[in-house]
């Protein structure tokens, strides 16, 4: 039976529990170096790349884009490494994506009208993206069903397979977002459709992490971390189309959007991808043994 977000949300604690010491145990005792889960694990990253495709190299070659091609606007900061650090400690397949999103957004339906942005905040108007010809157009959308067809196909090698695939949709986020409010979450997870392996990947974070207090500061090593739901973004939002296109019977699906700035310490790349890995693997445990039972 698939479990809905609406249903999860209710029932989870309003105040979170400190971890046992055994689960704590348990987290520590699963090591990058160990083997790779049995089911498969599929990573996707479609704001991966901040390059334009190569007919728009003109665009490349302005003072304009050379301000905003290093913007989070552009494209997930610090999201490639972690992604490729990800895919080698779990032996999975990483699917990235190969255009910046202000080119073409493959986190969104072609129908939307946010696909190609027409405007930035704090940069004005895209005029590259201003009534795109035919031809551009078409191009775009080319890059956009190209990336899909891949994420497929890989799926489709495991709808033979009895154990489920596992599709974790990673990003990440700027600590302040499109306004100058601060936000608090460091790791969250947006949970569209069905929820079980999201909230074990939940459930596992909260109790390998101690939520950080008012004003205190976030420490990767000791993990000190702000762990959410449906921050920075709900299950609603367009962002998560990865996931609600690609998730179905036997494929499990995360959005997983860790905040950039935790990657100012370059040694933090390795300990949150650890962490990562290690919730991967027991959420995706658990649901296996569901799964078999």
């Amino acid at each position: 039976m698939l479990i809905l977000a609406s249903d999860l949300v209710r029932d989870l604690p309003v105040t979170r529990k400190e971890p046992t010491q055994s689960f704590q145990n348990e987290c520590l005792a699963t090591r990058i170096g160990a083997p790779a889960i049995a089911s498969r694990v599929i990573i996707t990253v479609p704001h991966a790349s901040n390059a334009l495709p190569h007919w728009m190299r003109e665009v490349e070659e302005t003072e304009f884009w050379g301000k905003l091609r290093l913007e989070h606007w552009a494209f997930d900061r610090a999201v490639a490494p972690l992604a490729e650090t990800m895919a080698g400690d779990l032996g999975g397949k990483l699917i990235p994506g190969g255009v910046s999103r202000l080119a073409i957004d493959l986190n969104r339906d072609l129908q939307d009208s946010s696909v190609i942005p027409a405007s930035i905040p704090g940069f004005g108007p895209l005029d590259f993206n201003a009534a795109p010809d035919p031809r551009d157009l078409a191009a775009r959308q080319h890059l956009h069903m190209c990336f899909h067809a891949q994420v497929e196909a890989e799926l489709g090698q495991g709808f033979s397979m009895t154990a489920p695939s596992f599709l974790v949709d990673l990003h990440t986020f700027d600590r302040f977002g499109p306004a100058d409010v601060r936000r608090e979450v460091d790791i969250g997870f947006c949970v569209p459709g069905a929820t079980e392996f999201a909230l074990a990947l939940l459930e596992v974070l909260i109790a390998c992490t101690r939520a950080r207090g008012a004003h205190e500061p976030v420490s990767v090593p000791a993990r000190v971390l702000n762990v959410r739901l449906d921050e920075p973004y709900s299950a609603g939002h367009p962002g998560a189309y990865v996931t609600r296109r690609h998730t179905g019977p036997n494929v499990y699906g995360a959005v997983i959007e860790v905040c950039d700035d935790l990657f100012s310490a370059p040694e933090n790349l390795q300990a949150i991808s650890m962490l990562l890995c290690t919730a991967i693997r027991l959420a995706a445990a658990k649901i296996a043994d569901v799964a078999k039972a």
